[in-house]
């Protein structure tokens, strides 16, 4: 996106970028939101949901002040160039450790529990 982004890039140039950016976040949004109401059980449903958006808002919070050190006024055009580098790196990061964690989950096979035998009661 910083390529297409300079000092004379137009408002609506920039306004179009982040709504074709901003519309898959929210359809991702909505599938994450699905899949944990029917993953959690109904009786840990309030806690699951409180926890996804506690973490949410943990996330915003810490891109705020990424953006806000990268975009300061003393770096070349506002600091876009090192504000990309920081999200690109830390989003590469994030998705090598996604997927360390797929294959890890892959290897170790998980085992049904055992279910103790029911005995029947005939009267």
């Amino acid at each position: 996106m910083t390529l297409l982004l300079s000092t004379e890039t137009p408002y609506w140039m920039m306004m179009l970028l982040c709504a074709l950016l901003g519309i898959p976040t929210g359809f991702n949004n909505l599938g994450n939101q699905y899949i944990l109401q029917s993953s959690a059980p109904a009786e840990s449903a309030g806690v699951a949901s409180g926890l996804y958006r506690t973490s949410q808002y943990i996330g915003a919070t810490l891109a705020t002040v990424v953006v806000a050190l990268g975009l300061s006024t003393e770096k070349v055009a506002g600091g876009i160039q090192s504000l990309a580098v920081s999200i690109g790196s830390l989003g590469a990061a994030l998705t090598l450790l996604s997927l360390l964690a797929l294959i890890r989950s892959r290897r170790t096979p998980v085992e049904a529990p055992v279910m103790p035998e029911r005995t029947a009661q005939m009267n």
